[in-house]
């Protein structure tokens, strides 16, 4: 998962370097690499904007981990539900001969939870990080 003083330290790094001006929104679009900057840019603003606006609750795609860090999924559609213990990974090799490959579409990572890849109908919408375990009070066994 992207850490909120990694994110600070990128915009940090992209806005003294691209904004002398003081605007940060000045990086012209010329290659494919700036795109690609300025993508990432973006994406670390909409992280900080997640982090620092809603601590706990629902934030957007751009933001979850795709670490193979495990977050709850929001999915909208015909039937809208939560979905838990979610991770971005590549299916195993069981996953893809189970199914034979005909629901799996790619290879590719994609967002599964415990039962293999979640399908097109599946698609999050928001994700929040897995509550905290529960502690033991003093006591308790």
């Amino acid at each position: 998962m992207i850490e909120l003083t990694e994110a600070i330290a990128r915009v940090r790094r992209v806005v003294g370097d691209t904004a002398s001006d003081g605007n940060v929104f000045a990086i012209h679009e010329t290659s494919k690499a700036e795109r690609t900057a300025t993508d990432a840019f973006r994406d670390d603003i909409r992280f900080l904007i997640d982090a620092l606006s809603n601590e706990a609750g629902w934030r957007s795609m751009v933001s979850a981990p795709k670490d193979g860090s495990h977050i709850d999924v929001w999915v909208g559609g015909e039937f809208p539900k939560r979905i838990t213990d979610v991770s971005w990974r590549a299916p195993s090799d069981s996953e893809w001969w189970v199914h034979g490959g005909d629901t799996i579409e790619t290879p590719d990572p994609t967002w599964h939870d415990c039962f293999g890849p979640l399908g097109a109908e599946e698609a999050p919408t928001h994700w929040m990080p897995l509550p905290a375990a529960p502690t033991l009070q003093a006591g308790e066994e």
